[in-house]
């Protein structure tokens, strides 16, 4: 049998694509994270009979912040999986194999089967 391997978690930080998104996600990051210390600040110089409420607006912005983060890169990490999937699909059938297989789940592979290079290559030409 035929295989290689991908790092995906390469293919994330090092494509194009992959970098893109994670800027946009740094950008929602620090967005968010401005947000909040406005949402403290607040906090601090509420009079002490609004002091529970305002500390309560923080927190659940916080929470609903942390989720929808996640939730986006979550988005994002599987558009990327879905626009390179065509792209590992022809490779393996250019190089007539069976089976890639994500680099992670094994235990060892020899680095000859690593594709991944060669994936980055293809997702940073379209």
């Amino acid at each position: 049998m035929d295989i290689a391997t991908i790092d995906m978690r390469r293919v994330l930080d090092e494509s194009h694509p992959g970098k893109a998104a994670k800027v946009e996600l740094e950008a929602q990051f620090q967005a968010n994270k401005a947000q909040f210390e406005t949402l403290r600040a607040r906090f601090e110089a509420a009079p002490d009979d609004k002091k529970q409420e305002a500390y309560q607006e923080a927190m659940d912005f916080e929470q609903s912040s942390i989720a929808a983060f996640e939730q986006d890169r979550a988005k994002r990490r599987q558009a990327l999986v879905e626009q390179a999937k065509p792209l590992i699909q022809a490779l393996a059938k250019e190089r007539q194999l069976d089976a890639i297989v994500e680099a992670s789940a094994l235990l060892f592979a020899k680095p000859a089967l690593d594709v991944t290079d060669v994936l980055i290559e293809r997702l940073n030409q379209g």
